[in-house]
């Protein structure tokens, strides 16, 4: 909403200097924001119990950790998934957001994007968290209900896709305007708003399967991230790729959503392998030494550290 606001009469097709220095501001005080985090010692949950702390592990411990995160059956299934999930932000916004908007409605769809993507995050999290239904039923509901949304946002997104055409059949460049389009931009800036409720979604269940596989064991859960932030990276290069060679965009678009549905087939056997088993099983509880010399107590994985 900054640079919506700060390029508002521009008609210029790039932002200014103050759009960069106001968001070089926003990090630097997103950087000092920091060093307000409290001490994990010091976290305690709203039932009252403490947040896990693990004794740091060693180089190997680490290395044969990381290698039974890669050999585990569930994790090759979710390696699609993962990869997915920031897959279609390059078509998303370079090839739809950027070539169809004029600046400032492009800066404004951005805010909405974002928007979207908050509000879409918290709701969804409440739902997979919520205790009226046991493990297993949250997250297999999860999963069907990604997977229908996902259907409609992009079934939607082919509606708009076939109606611009491919690269010779282009809407003009920039011609969508949040004022002067009237009506006409409604449906375009509707679908890009479910766009970043889709991608929300999307992550917010990756985070769920990672703390399902991990157990809320802080170590584990560190090795699953990295194994997930690895596959996304990879996706995101690919996607980078695609869209950098000027492919046509009804081809990267049916790439994109094809991927999304390899995802979702990828991971029905770790859908059906979902348990409810107890939220400690495989743990053991350990006592770490906090700063002022008072015991608390931790949970951490046993395999893990025996191995």
């Amino acid at each position: 909403m900054i640079s919506f606001g700060l390029n508002f009469s521009s008609e210029s097709g790039t932002v200014s200097d103050a759009t960069y220095i106001a968001f070089m501001c926003i990090m630097a005080f997103g950087c000092l924001c920091a060093l307000a985090l409290l001490n994990p010692y010091t976290v305690i949950r709203e039932d009252n119990s403490r947040a896990a702390v693990s004794k740091k592990p060693g180089v190997w411990d680490e290395f044969v950790g990381l290698l039974k995160v890669l050999r585990d059956w569930r994790v090759v299934c979710l390696v699609p998934f993962w990869m997915a999930a920031n897959y279609a932000y390059n078509y998303q916004q370079n090839t739809y957001n950027a070539k169809l908007f004029t600046l400032r409605t492009r800066s404004f769809n951005g805010g909405m994007y974002w928007l979207a993507q908050m509000v879409s995050s918290y709701l969804f999290g409440l739902f997979l968290d919520n205790s009226y239904m046991n493990r297993r039923q949250r997250g297999i509901w999860g999963f069907v209900i990604n997977a229908i949304i996902s259907m409609v946002v992009w079934g939607g997104g082919l509606a708009a896709q076939l109606k611009r055409g491919p690269n010779s059949n282009y809407y003009a460049l920039n011609e969508m305007d949040l004022i002067s389009s009237g009506g006409k931009y409604a449906g375009p800036f509707l679908l890009y708003f479910f766009y970043g409720s889709f991608d929300a979604i999307w992550q917010t269940l990756v985070y769920w399967t990672i703390g399902y596989l991990s157990h809320e064991s802080p170590e584990q859960a560190a090795r699953y991230v990295g194994a997930f932030k690895c596959a996304e990276a990879v996706g995101s290069a690919i996607a980078s790729k695609v869209n950098s060679e000027k492919t046509d965009y009804n081809v990267e678009f049916a790439v994109d959503w094809a991927f999304v549905v390899l995802a979702l087939v990828c991971a029905i056997p770790f859908v059906l392998s979902i348990q409810d088993a107890p939220p400690h099983a495989g743990q053991e509880t350990v006592y770490v030494q906090a700063d002022k010399g008072e015991t608390v107590e931790s949970r951490g994985d046993v395999n893990a550290r025996s191995a």
